[in-house]
């Protein structure tokens, strides 16, 4: 009997320690809820939390037949709902996206370098809009021209102001980032506007020193303080200033909620420091005007999957040299586990790589160690 009265009360004592293990910490600001997660993701029961990632095909730089038919770079790119791919380089002498079927076989390129319509000096962004159309955006031209998958030119659309189109969003609007630049400051601005880029709604602004207005300022390099992407019917907005915080609004661009989390700073490495410093020589205006921050911040790129389910990179290495790690959170907000993947940018290590999920896969962009870019194509499973 008494054997039975003890076993019986470890087996509370076990479910009250579970019971505990799945409450999420939560608090108000804002006026909206925030979760808290801590350096260990919650146990939630029954909700998947290990990634598991099969690679089914690649798209190499460093691949002859690649380098053949002038893909000598990459730089962003988009996928369509029958998996076909299209890339889009930063310099070229002739076409500037690039059309490979879902197997990762080369189809065809177009978009050709000019000033003329339908044309680019520079390569910067390219994605599917709500017409399954492709938008192409020289960074430096308040102009985008639109193609039909084929590679047939359809408009060139002038914009107004010199924004930056950053997703369409399924309402039929398009998420943008706006830079309004002043001798002492750079106000950055993230907002929604409607299908003509014209009635613009700002969500989020941050302003940041403009180191470079005198010949004797400092410039710190801290890694980019401005993290943004969308999702499928959610805006994701980190300012790294205040830390492991993710703004979390909707589509109209309401705040909903914020995730918060624990994190272990990553110092910036000495290795960093001396390959950044090398582009610099000394005796170049600014090699002596660089200051390195002690840290990286907490967290480097944002990317939903189709559940919902927010994949966020941070600047730990990942299980292999070409890998960071991700932390992953549920739909809701709570951090359930990492992950590992490529996703690396070699030369500028503050920087994201494009990275997607489409399709019960991913896609994700790194630099490898032969300092070749490559596009690999994983097949998502979540245990």
């Amino acid at each position: 009997m008494k054997r039975t009265i003890l076993l019986s009360l470890v087996f509370l004592v076990l479910a009250s320690c579970s019971s505990r293990q799945q409450k999420i910490d939560k608090t108000t600001d804002e006026g909206v809820e925030v979760v808290l997660n801590h350096l260990e993701p919650y146990a939630v029961k029954g909700v998947p939390s290990r990634l598991v990632l099969e690679k089914e095909s690649s798209i190499d730089t460093e691949n002859e037949k690649i380098a053949q038919i002038g893909l000598a770079e990459m730089e962003t790119f988009d996928v369509d709902p029958e998996g076909n791919i299209y890339i889009i380089r930063w310099q070229s002498n002739e076409n500037y996206i690039f059309k490979f079927d879902s197997a990762g076989n080369f189809v065809r390129s177009f978009l050709r370098r000019g000033q003329g319509p339908g044309e680019l000096e520079w390569g910067g962004t390219v994605f599917l809009d709500h017409d399954g159309n492709l938008l192409a955006k020289d960074p430096s031209k308040p102009k985008f021209a639109i193609y039909d998958r084929d590679g047939r030119f359809i408009k060139e659309v002038m914009l107004k102001k010199l924004i930056e189109p950053i997703a369409p969003l399924s309402n039929g609007q398009y998420f943008y980032f706006d830079q309004i630049q002043n001798p002492e400051k750079f106000q950055n601005y993230l907002g929604v506007c409607d299908s003509s880029f014209e009635q613009l709604k700002k969500i989020y602004q941050k302003d940041t020193p403009n180191e470079f207005r005198s010949s004797e300022a400092k410039v710190k390099i801290s890694g980019r303080s401005l993290i943004y992407q969308a999702g499928k019917d959610k805006i994701y907005v980190g300012d790294t200033d205040k830390g492991y915080e993710i703004r979390v609004y909707d589509l109209e661009g309401k705040l909903q909620n914020k995730i918060r989390k624990e994190y272990k700073p990553v110092p910036i490495s000495e290795e960093f420091k001396q390959a950044f410093l090398k582009r610099f020589p000394e005796g170049s205006p600014f090699h002596d005007r660089f200051e390195f921050a002690a840290a990286w911040p907490p967290f480097m790129s944002f990317i939903e999957d189709e559940e919902g389910r927010l994949l966020v990179r941070t600047f730990e290495k990942g299980l292999n040299p070409e890998e960071n790690m991700f932390d992953i959170f549920s739909p809701e907000g709570v951090f359930i586990g990492r992950a590992s993947f490529a996703n690396r940018d070699a030369q500028r290590e503050q920087n994201p790589l494009p990275c997607l999920c489409r399709g019960g896969r991913l896609y994700s962009m790194h630099d490898k160690e032969s300092g070749y870019r490559e596009l690999s194509v994983y097949r998502m499973r979540w245990e």
